[in-house]
């Protein structure tokens, strides 16, 4: 039968790039003594008067349809957070609820990107970010990054590649940061010339910023605070990082007025809105962000610490040290081993399971991703074990 284009145009490395975590969510289910440190899934409960909030709703009939671009008073507490950001004019009409980032970030390249556009991202690069580009038909524009395996100095882009990425019909520049999966942020000056381009060339900026409650060192600073870019950012947030708050499923967009009623009309076709009682423990987790995210945050901060210090003075494997989310980039090269092939085998050898570079970079052959977002115990057992295969497969 019939199957259209599309279905060729989501399938790629980052669509398969998951396939070990899979398993060794298998192997666990059978018994196995296996370590995950892939997914970034934070292993906190929700703060529980977030969830208080969605029972009072849900026993209050709070179970019916919503408007489709989400209910006011959570459009206005996003509004007012992102001004909390970026010190723009955001009202509660620039805001569009979605399920998740994901969707958010999928419903925005449809309404920015098509087969007669490109759009320009940075390599390493979320898994999905190939494929939503992808379905939108347009063309993907990517610009690898050197990874600075020496420490921590932030990556930096090369815009000689880049203005060759530019030659084309671009209509969209896709911007992560803080990036997953490597953690880092872009450099002041890099943001400043990527906003150049936007306002001299017209061009979109997507601005994933789901990991920006989530930072470590110094202090989140979006494209859309700098001028002329209010009026061509569209920006992508969600709890599920910041709030514990994946399986929730709240996400949004804050665009421009016109493109937002773009958003809100595709939501419309796709979505016909969120559940109001989520929306309601939405409301909850931005009314006292600081208090749910702060503690969570100097978790992380805490679990970092510790899986750097069982990687310090190791002689195989390096680590970008990263300034945000939680993630982190091993550096393997040293084991002679392509990093999907080592991803396989340390989860048959060792017990651990990571995410191979290459579900992010085409050039992620000689590094892994790696999650700090469970317990202490297991990230450092996690981390011994997978040194200690990595010198067994080290040449003396």
């Amino acid at each position: 039968m019939y199957e259209s284009g599309l279905t060729r145009r989501i399938v790629g490395p980052g669509a398969e790039g998951f396939k070990t975590s899979d398993r060794a969510e298998t192997l666990v289910r059978k018994g196995k003594d296996i370590i995950i440190l892939t997914l970034g899934d934070p292993d906190f409960d929700t703060p529980s008067p977030i969830t208080d909030a969605a029972v009072a709703a849900l026993r209050s009939g709070r179970t019916h349809y919503t408007p489709v671009p989400g209910v006011r008073k959570l459009r206005e507490a996003i509004a007012g957070d992102q001004r909390r950001i970026d010190g723009g004019a955001w009202d509660f009409d620039n805001v569009v609820v979605f399920p998740g980032a994901q969707s958010a970030l999928f419903s925005a390249m449809m309404c920015v990107a098509d087969r007669e556009s490109t759009v320009v991202s940075f390599d390493p690069t979320y898994a999905t970010y190939a494929a939503v580009v992808g379905a939108s038909g347009a063309r993907n524009e990517i610009v690898p990054m050197e990874l600075p395996w020496n420490g921590g100095s932030v990556p930096r882009i090369d815009f000689d590649r880049m203005q060759s990425a530019l030659k084309g019909n671009v209509s969209a520049i896709l911007l992560n940061s803080p990036n997953n999966p490597g953690g880092f942020t872009f450099h002041d000056d890099d943001v400043r010339r990527l906003a150049d381009i936007c306002v001299e060339r017209n061009v979109w900026l997507l601005s994933d910023e789901v990991y920006r409650d989530l930072l470590y060192d110094g202090r989140f600073r979006s494209a859309s605070a700098l001028p002329g870019m209010q009026e061509r950012t569209i920006i992508i947030n969600s709890l599920s990082k910041s709030h514990a708050m994946t399986g929730w499923r709240i996400g949004w967009a804050v665009a421009p007025r016109a493109m937002a009623r773009h958003l809100e009309r595709f939501a419309q076709c796709s979505l016909f809105g969120s559940p109001p009682f989520i929306q309601d423990a939405a409301i909850e987790a931005l009314a006292n962000a600081e208090t749910y995210v702060r503690p969570m945050r100097v978790e992380y901060e805490r679990r970092l610490c510790a899986l750097l210090d069982a990687l310090q003075g190791d002689i195989v494997l390096k680590c970008l040290r990263p300034v945000g989310g939680m993630f982190v980039l091993i550096d393997i090269s040293r084991t002679g081993l392509e990093s999907g092939i080592f991803a396989e085998r340390a989860l048959d050898e060792a017990g651990v399971a990571v995410v191979p570079g290459t579900a992010f970079s085409m050039t992620g052959a000689n590094y892994v991703r790696v999650s700090f977002a469970t317990d202490v115990r297991k990230i450092v057992e996690g981390i011994n074990r997978l040194k200690a295969f990595a010198t067994s497969l080290a040449p003396p």
